[in-house]
């Protein structure tokens, strides 16, 4: 009987193998192993499961279908494009198994829809087309597909609907408004927000007047260049004349210049987008201690050497060039001049300052002659 595999604890038919090598199926031709017995082999193909539905292919004793060649030999496939294999039977799957079953040639349903073959629109006829652009038929459904769709479509000549945008018509630019009635009828020919609105004249609008905002762009009145600024009451009285990060703004002192704010206040200089005061930097403090001496745009710093000759930091500490608005002791000419050279002998010049270097520094200094410091010694005398 092909009890020949042990299977819980007992023997058992446990593969057609068992079956192939017993009585059971030499003689009496029972060689299909099936739920613990060997069983006569099915020939699947002349069921009617393999003629009508592709149920073709023998697996553990069941006629099922394997793949969509099972599929096309059968009368669903044949008739109803049936003839392709999904999820574990035949079925329509794309308009190729609708255009070679009779329900197309006959009946004139070749294009797949949720697993049936149903009746193919004419789009171009529907009046989803001819109002909306749904010009496209995807999946047996109509949709606007392109913008090509949309332009025939009486609502683009209507109100503009002229750019597929998403999933629909819509109003993308000036361009869709211009060839439509609601511009050439109603005036209205600016594109905003998916729809045709009137244009404006930004130039009556106190934005303008006041800030600048004279330049119409995707119907909203914006700072478009400096020309806008210039007219404007913010620039006239504060200096706001020039287009920075898209509005009117301090950029320069000619700005601060030609405003009221400069000639009945004094704030001529411009300084972080705002008109200030003009220093006297030369009477300033900084200027005696550390050479800041000259005013360069808005702000006291050491312009020249002559701004740093006269400064304590050069007298003193050898800091007599001007480098990038400060003064430093660039060379050893500057340490020599100084005080710190004759007192401390830092005479020597290092990374913008004056030092110790040498023992001749030291060996000239009073810190020598008076203290007996006389070895330079990371940038200072030492004994």
């Amino acid at each position: 009987f092909g009890e020949c595999t042990l299977v819980a604890n007992e023997c058992t038919v446990a593969s057609d193998a068992d079956c192939a090598q017993a009585t059971i199926c030499t003689v009496d031709g029972l060689c299909v192993a099936l739920e613990g017995q060997c069983i006569e082999a099915l020939d699947c193909t002349l069921t009617l499961g393999c003629q009508n539905f592709g149920a073709c292919t023998l697996e553990d004793g069941v006629c099922i279908v394997a793949s969509s060649d099972d599929c096309v030999g059968s009368v669903n496939c044949t008739q109803f494009g049936e003839c392709t294999l999904v999820a574990n039977e035949c079925t329509v799957a794309s308009d190729a198994d609708c255009a070679q079953a009779t329900i197309c040639t006959v009946d004139g349903l070749c294009v797949a829809l949720d697993g049936e073959c149903i009746e193919a629109l004419d789009c171009t006829l529907t009046q989803g087309c001819i109002d909306f652009g749904a010009c496209t038929l995807v999946d047996g459904v109509c949709v606007v597909a392109t913008s090509n769709d949309c332009v025939g479509s009486s609502n683009c000549a209507q109100f503009g609907e002229c750019t597929k945008i998403g999933n629909e018509c819509a109003v993308a630019n000036d361009t869709d408004c211009a060839t439509a009635s609601i511009c050439t009828q109603d005036g209205l020919c600016i594109a905003l927000e998916g729809q045709c609105v009137e244009a404006l004249d930004c130039t009556l609008t106190p934005g303008c007047q006041n800030f600048g905002a004279c330049t119409l762009q995707d119907g909203v009145c914006i700072v478009g260049a400096s020309a806008d600024c210039t007219s404007s009451v913010n620039c006239t009285q504060f200096g706001e004349c020039t287009l920075v990060d898209d509005e009117c703004a301090v950029a320069n002192n000619s700005d601060c210049t030609n405003a009221d704010i400069c000639t009945a206040e004094g704030l001529c200089i411009a300084l972080e987008g705002i008109c200030v005061q003009s220093l006297n930097c030369a009477a300033e403090t900084s200027c005696a201690e550390f050479g800041d001496c000259s005013l360069v745009d808005g702000v006291c710093e050491a312009a020249s050497n002559t701004d740093c000759a006269q400064a304590t930091t050069c007298t003193e500490d050898g800091q007599c060039t001007a480098e990038n608005g400060i003064c430093l002791a660039s060379n050893d000419a500057d340490c020599q001049s100084s005080t710190n050279c004759t007192q401390f002998g830092l005479c020597s010049s290092d990374a913008g300052a004056c030092f110790a270097l040498t023992n001749a520094d030291c060996s000239a200094s009073n810190t020598c002659s008076e203290f007996g410091l006389c070895t330079a010694q990371n940038g200072i005398c030492v004994q």
